[in-house]
């Protein structure tokens, strides 16, 4: 028969029989001595073997956790077992404090279909003790099976030999158990990221990640589960915006500054708009020009004819929508994301920028404002339709 278990706490919430000065909920709570008695558990067969009790604990210095059984093939009922003298508990195992984590230990009543689980806390008024769940395991199903049968053939013998092997077997299950939370653990979504426990920081560094114990916990969750496309991206605008966006939730626009050049390319220049020549971006002295000592300057490294390509290169600036009061701090994150993101060649400048255009307040819809691509005015002779104000002319 597989193992199986009772859960008390947890969602469950506890089945008590009685109790006495212990908080029931989700856990028990004990400020003080208190002790606890569960209902009867049932192993659903007749001579069921109980195997161990398993818990975690929260037990600070001079506060204390004991754990005795009863069991028996008969349902005795609360009333009789409360009437039970102590010669009919198994013998107490005690953990003391300071204590945290997982307990566990055999249980030593014999075997009976039913079982009733009883617990005491020992401490102080300044002590406090608290078992956030507890698990019983059934039946007792140990290692000893894959033993020689001449270590079973004894009743005495098969029972110390059991008892023998648990403690093996308890090693080999805690083992296992890691290995099936491992999961969760390397998991961003549910790992732990508390700030005694971070090991969501620990995941970030395999992608040399920084992470900011400031930033909320699920931005740091975001960031950590997009480490794998961050990683791809790393030194791109493109990784650089993603990467703000996740830890700080605002939208950013990034221009390269390359992309401002005025240049005349061919079949690429707007006329008006590009420069033949680029003296206003590198500041090149003109002979007969309008250059002025101090603002422009005699060289040719680099050469004159690499001024298309190397000026405004390697440089960019991150806008950033305004938010108010909490600009500060997130500007200066932004930085710091920046600094660790970006090429270590280029340049960048952070600029917030707030809603210049409101409707109704300063600015109106159809006078100087439009959504969309609006059409230039019409006055040639012959047209159908005057323009009109507002709808295909503006003012």
């Amino acid at each position: 028969m597989s193992a199986r278990s009772y859960l008390l706490g947890r969602r469950a919430g506890w089945r008590a029989a009685a109790s006495a000065n212990l908080t029931l909920g989700h856990r028990l709570q004990s400020q003080g001595d208190g002790w606890y008695r569960s209902q009867r558990l049932d192993g659903h067969v007749l001579g069921c073997v109980w195997d161990r009790l398993r818990c975690r604990l929260h037990l600070e210095a001079g506060a204390s956790f004991v754990m005795t059984t009863h069991s028996s093939d008969v349902d005795r009922g609360d009333a009789g077992v409360a009437a039970l003298p102590d010669d009919e508990w198994s013998a107490p195992v005690a953990v003391s404090g300071p204590f945290e984590g997982k307990w566990d230990a055999l249980i030593t009543s014999p075997p009976g279909r039913y079982l009733w689980l009883r617990l005491y806390v020992v401490g102080n008024a300044q002590a406090s003790a608290i078992v956030d769940w507890i698990s019983l395991d059934y039946p007792r199903n140990t290692s000893l099976r894959l033993l020689p049968a001449i270590f079973s053939t004894s009743e005495g013998g098969r029972d110390l030999n059991e008892r023998f092997m648990a403690f093996f077997d308890a090693m080999r299950d805690g083992v296992l158990e890691e290995i099936r939370d491992l999961a969760s653990v390397i998991d961003p979504r549910t790992t732990d990221a508390e700030a005694k426990h971070d090991f969501l920081t620990w995941l970030g560094a395999w992608f040399d990640i920084e992470l900011f114990r400031s930033w909320p916990v699920h931005r740091r969750r975001e960031v950590v589960a997009h480490a794998g496309e961050l990683f791809r991206l790393r030194g791109t605008p493109q990784g650089i915006k993603l990467f703000i966006e996740l830890a700080t939730g605002r939208k950013v626009t990034i221009l390269e500054h390359y992309q401002q050049r005025t240049w005349w390319f061919t079949s690429a220049g707007l006329l008006g708009c590009s420069a033949l020549f680029g003296s206003p971006l590198v500041s090149r002295i003109r002979l007969d020009g309008t250059s002025r000592i101090g603002e422009t300057t005699i060289n040719s490294v680099p050469s004159p004819y690499l001024d298309p390509f190397s000026s405004m290169a390697n440089s960019f600036c991150v806008l950033v929508p305004s938010h108010g009061a909490s600009d500060d701090a997130e500007l200066s994150t932004i930085r710091l994301i920046i600094e660790a993101e970006k090429p270590a060649h280029t340049t960048f400048e952070v600029y917030a920028f707030g809603a210049e255009m409101r409707l109704g307040m300063s600015s109106q819809l159809g006078l100087d404002s439009v959504f969309g691509h609006l059409a230039p005015p019409s006055i040639l002779p012959g047209h159908e339709r005057a323009p009109r104000l507002g709808v295909t002319a503006t003012l």
